[in-house]
C-alpha cells in the first residue's frame, strides 16, 4: 500500500495511507458521480466523459457504466476490484456487450428513451438535455447523430477501470489495440481518504498504442465507393440476408431511376449511400441506406420545416404505425431527428417507402413549379 504526505502552508505534514473501495458497487457509483477518475483528457486534453447510466441492460447482460464524450463516441466501461476474477476475463466481456448494442440497437430513439430512463431517475432530466448541460451546448444535434452512427458501425471505446492493473491484462490491452481497431483502455488508480476529503490519483493505459497506430495510419473509417458497397451487400451473408439484399437492390434502383447524386458513407463495416436530389433544391440527403437495407430518415437535413412535417406525414400515411419511431416524433423535435427505420422492417416495407419517397419529391416538385 502507497502513502501520500499532505500539509497545509508548508507545516503539520501528514502521512495519508492509500483506502480502497469494499465493493464493485461503491466503485460504480463514485463514477457515476466522479467521471474524470477515467482521464479520457490523456487521449484528447479537449475530452470530457459523461457517465449516463449504471447497469445499462443488453441482450447479453447490463453494462456496469455507459458513457458519452464532447464529438458523441460512446463508452462502454467495466469496473472491476484487482482481487476479483480473471480481469483479463473483462475484455471479453466488454466487446460481448459492444455486439449487443451493435447488433440490436436498431432503433436511436429507443436507445435513446431506455437512456433516459436512467438520467431521468439520477440527475432529474432526460438524456439529451442533461447532456447538453453538462457538456455546454445550445444544441447537440451533431453529437446525436454521431453517436446514433456509432452504434449503428459498431465503433464503440471501451475502459477497464480497477484499482490495479496486472501485467496479464496491461499486455492483452497493448495487444488489443495494436492489432485491431477497437480502442480498449484500462485505468487504474490510488484511493485516499482524508477528514471528508477523497483523492484519487488514475492513470491510463493504451492511450499511446492507439496515437502511434493512428500515426501509421490506421484508421477506423473508410469511404465506401459503389463497387464496395455492393461486394459488401452481396458477400457479406452474415450481416445481409437475400431478403435485405433485394431491399438495398430496389432502394439503389429507386434512386438511379430518380438520376440523383449519390454521397458515400465512411462508416468501418456499415456501408451506406445517400441520394441527393439537388432537383428539388435539397443539398443534403434526406435518407440514406446501409448494406443490409436499413434507412435512415434524416429530418434533420431538412432545411425545411414545413417539409420535414411533410415528409413525416407522407411516410405514416404510407407505413402507418409499423415504425412510431419514425412517423410519430413530434414536429418540434424533426429538426434534431434522424430515425432509422430498421433492416427487419424495411424487408416488409421497401415498396411503401419507396411510395412515401417519391410522394414526397412529386409534392416538392409541383410546389417548385408553381
Amino acid at each position: 500500500m502507497s502513502s501520500i504526505i499532505i500539509s497545509q502552508n508548508q507545516q503539520h505534514s501528514q502521512r495519508i495511507d492509500e483506502s480502497s473501495f469494499d465493493k464493485e458497487d461503491s466503485l460504480q457509483s463514485y463514477l457515476y458521480d466522479n467521471p474524470d477518475i477515467i482521464p479520457i483528457y490523456d487521449i484528447d486534453e479537449d475530452a470530457r466523459l459523461y457517465i449516463a447510466a449504471r447497469e445499462f441492460s443488453t441482450e447479453h447482460g447490463p453494462i456496469d457504466a455507459l458513457g458519452f464524450d464532447h464529438v458523441g463516441n460512446v463508452y462502454i466501461i467495466e469496473t472491476k476490484l484487482f482481487r476479483n476474477a480473471d480481469k483479463r476475463r473483462v475484455v471479453a466481456q466488454m466487446l460481448d456487450y459492444g455486439a449487443a448494442l451493435w447488433r440490436h440497437a436498431t432503433s436511436f430513439d429507443a436507445f435513446l428513451q431506455q437512456v433516459d430512463t436512467h438520467t431521468k431517475d439520477h440527475f432529474g432530466h432526460p438524456f439529451r438535455e442533461h447532456y447538453e448541460q453538462f457538456f455546454g451546448f445550445d444544441d447537440a444535434s451533431e453529437q446525436m447523430l454521431a453517436m446514433r452512427d456509432n452504434l449503428a458501425e459498431g465503433n464503440l471505446k471501451f475502459v477497464v477501470l480497477i484499482d490495479q492493473i496486472d501485467e496479464r491484462l496491461r499486455d492483452v490491452i497493448v495487444y488489443v489495440n495494436q492489432n485491431s481497431k477497437f480502442d480498449i483502455y484500462a485505468v487504474d488508480f490510488k484511493y485516499y481518504t482524508h477528514d471528508q476529503l477523497e483523492i484519487v490519483i488514475p492513470r491510463l493505459y493504451g492511450a499511446e498504442v492507439k496515437k502511434t497506430v493512428a500515426a501509421s495510419g490506421s484508421s477506423g473509417r473508410r469511404q465506401w465507393n459503389e463497387a464496395d458497397f455492393f461486394a459488401a451487400v452481396n458477400g457479406n451473408r452474415e450481416l445481409v440476408s437475400p431478403e435485405q439484399r433485394s431491399v438495398v437492390y430496389a432502394l439503389w434502383q429507386w434512386a438511379k431511376r430518380h438520376d440523383v447524386q449519390i454521397n458515400w458513407g465512411t462508416g468501418a463495416i456499415w456501408g451506406k449511400f445517400s441520394p441527393v436530389f439537388k432537383k428539388i433544391g435539397h443539398t443534403r440527403s434526406f435518407c440514406s441506406i446501409s448494406i443490409d437495407g436499413a434507412t435512415d430518415i434524416n429530418y434533420c437535413y431538412l432545411d425545411e420545416q414545413a417539409d420535414r412535417v411533410l415528409l413525416r406525414d407522407i411516410l405514416k400515411r404510407h407505413i402507418g404505425g409499423v415504425c412510431p419511431n419514425v412517423t410519430d416524433i413530434d414536429a418540434s423535435e424533426l429538426s434534431r431527428k434522424g430515425p432509422v427505420l430498421p433492416a427487419k422492417i424495411m424487408v416488409q416495407i421497401v415498396d411503401k417507402v419507396i411510395a412515401a419517397l417519391d410522394e414526397f419529391i412529386e409534392r416538392k416538385e409541383k410546389d417548385g413549379n408553381q
